[in-house]
């Protein structure tokens, strides 16, 4: 292009186009056939560009309107820019063009006059430059003028980067002067990405201490962001509530209390009622069943499973490596977020070795964490035992009654620490059961039924360590299954074999203090595992047909409280 008077020689339309827009601007250069004027800036950075018009009102349609309305503008071909930056020489070779170069001295320079004269094209360019220097100290600014100047791409990019380095940001000077709205903006996401709960609080505490002078009722303002029910319990007890922001401030004070008392109910219904971070997720779609299926009567090896209620879909998991080749008897708890098994492997029940002992029972105690998809060994409980109840109560998992190898039944009562991974004693039964149903709502933890069907109920008060007598179930009961929900127990089967007294069901009303018997043709009578989820109980055993004969599989269906009906779920299928 030496010369503007050669004929443009090129084969395809593209490079016809991109020719003749850098014939263009060379002409703007050497101010061949301008029309028009802008006078850009002022005092040190005043300069005189001359234009074409059609070019800049085709490119802007800032310039459109201000050519074509009737301005002096207009008339007199002269636009005054006087607070338009320094950088307006790039944003013509842009127009002229559609190229530019984008450096750390004019990238945000360029976004703003993309913005100013209405080049969304201008703007994203600007944008994939900044996005590619993005680092923890410069990502906020970065945001925040990807708002100012209404640009999408660096906004998402900006704020995808913000989220996934969370932590890093929230110690930059240009986090620490943001103003609570905005820092409530952030806490408030599902999205920011974080190892635990508590480093919310701890982002909090950083960003008030970095100014003097922050008033303390925004405090409350922030701290209602933090989802308390995935604290660590002795996070809550010895870092939050002890905090003077915390326990001096008593609307704060209470926030952490009523949080601290909806986590340790034990239902697992708390871990709904506050959505955990996406990070952080970790049960709150599934729930888990561990069986084994009967082989010549006998108890084969464990599967365990994962049931997707939002897909209606079973996926199976690989056990851990100690029940892999061999058959246990499991029961299981969810507790903090993660799946406990707990049992023992039953060959101690098939008779003697060559010596004529026993051999001795294997334990089994593993944790699975379904975000790291791995099993952890756990600490077991004290005795060696069997037919025991396992529940969750006020933040503790709980091991009560059951059966030493030698068939003694227990009335002891252990309860397991995830934080210390120890186990402890506490108050016993008022008498040795084993086969029980153990339960738990915000208040008490309940033991009901057990062996030779028991009608015996009691619950444990946690503030004065004790047991007391509750009215007795309808029916006697062993390999009961229950779920705590909407301030009732219902406790599902557990009745004698071919037996057809008594209820499939009861409900526990503790503000009457009575039980009622619930009838159902379909309901379980059988061994059953129950589990309360979203407002809904999910009952895993073997149901009975519309003529009330026990079917010979294992299904899940979900018992909707309210209207007293069950839905069939997808049918359990296991591989091999």
């Amino acid at each position: 292009m030496d010369s503007l008077g050669e004929p443009v020689i090129v084969s395809e339309k593209d490079d016809f186009c991109e020719e003749m827009m850098k014939r263009l601007d060379l002409q703007r250069r050497n101010e061949h056939f301008c029309d028009v004027i802008l006078e850009v800036g002022s005092g040190n950075y005043q300069a005189r560009l001359k234009c074409h018009r059609i070019v800049l009102c085709a490119a802007s349609p800032f310039f459109y309107n201000a050519l074509n309305n009737d301005m002096k503008e207009k008339k007199e071909g002269v636009i005054k820019l006087k607070q338009t930056s320094k950088s307006m020489k790039e944003v013509l070779e842009y127009v002229y063009t559609g190229q530019v170069d984008v450096n750390a001295n004019n990238a945000y320079e360029l976004l703003a006059a993309g913005d100013y004269f209405l080049i969304p094209s201008l703007k994203d360019v600007s944008a994939t430059f900044i996005l590619k220097k993005l680092s923890a100290l410069n990502c906020v600014t970065a945001y925040y003028s990807a708002i100012k100047y209404r640009c999408e791409k660096l906004k998402k990019g900006t704020k995808e980067f913000i989220h996934t380095h969370f932590e890093a940001v929230t110690k930059s000077k240009g986090f620490l002067n943001l103003s609570v709205e905005q820092v409530e903006e952030w806490i408030s996401s599902d999205e920011i990405i974080v190892d635990g709960e508590e480093r919310v609080f701890e982002i909090i505490l950083r960003w008030f201490e970095a100014r003097k002078g922050r008033n303390q009722r925004h405090f409350y303002d922030l701290l209602r962001h933090v989802r308390c029910v995935y604290v660590p319990h002795d996070y809550l007890f010895k870092v939050m509530l002890p905090h003077p922001f915390v326990n001096k401030h008593s609307k704060c004070s209470t926030l952490v209390l009523e949080a601290m008392k909806m986590a340790f109910n034990g239902t697992g219904e708390c871990f709904f009622s506050q959505s955990p971070r996406n990070c952080l997720k970790t049960h709150e779609d599934a729930i888990f069943a561990a069986f084994a299926l009967e082989n010549n009567n006998r108890h084969g090896q464990v599967n365990l499973l994962c049931y997707i209620p939002l897909l209606d879909e079973w996926r199976q998991l690989d056990p851990p490596e100690e029940i892999k080749q061999k058959n246990f008897d499991v029961l299981t708890s969810a507790y903090h977020g993660k799946w406990y098994l707990l049992g023992e492997d039953n060959r101690n029940r098939r008779g003697r070795n060559q010596l004529g002992t026993r051999p001795s029972p294997i334990k089994l105690a593993q944790r699975y964490n379904p975000v790291l998809n791995r099993w952890d060994p756990v600490q077991s409980p004290l005795k060696v035992l069997r037919g025991f109840a396992v529940v969750t109560f006020q933040g503790f998992l709980f091991v009560i009654g059951g059966e030493t190898e030698n068939g003694l039944r227990l009335n002891t009562v252990q309860r397991y620490n995830s934080e210390t991974n120890i186990w402890q004693e506490i108050s016993p039964l008022s008498s040795p059961r084993s086969n029980l149903c153990a339960l738990a709502d915000e208040q008490f933890m309940y033991a009901i039924g057990g062996n030779e069907y028991l009608k015996t109920v009691e619950r444990f008060n946690q503030r004065t360590n004790t047991w007391e007598k509750c009215p007795s179930i309808l029916t006697g009961r062993q390999n009961a299954g229950g779920a705590a929900i909407k301030q009732k127990l219902f406790v599902f089967g557990g009745l004698q074999p071919s037996s057809t007294a008594g209820h499939p069901f009861e409900m526990y009303n503790s503000s009457s203090n009575t039980w009622t018997g619930i009838s159902s043709v379909v309901a379980p009578r059988g061994r059953v595992s129950a589990v309360s989820f979203k407002g809904k109980i999910y009952v895993l055993g073997c149901f009975q047909n519309e003529q009330g004969r026990e079917e010979n599989k294992q299904c899940l269906k979900i018992y909707d409280v309210d209207q007293h009906d069950w839905k069939d779920c997808k049918d359990i299928h296991i591989s091999g």
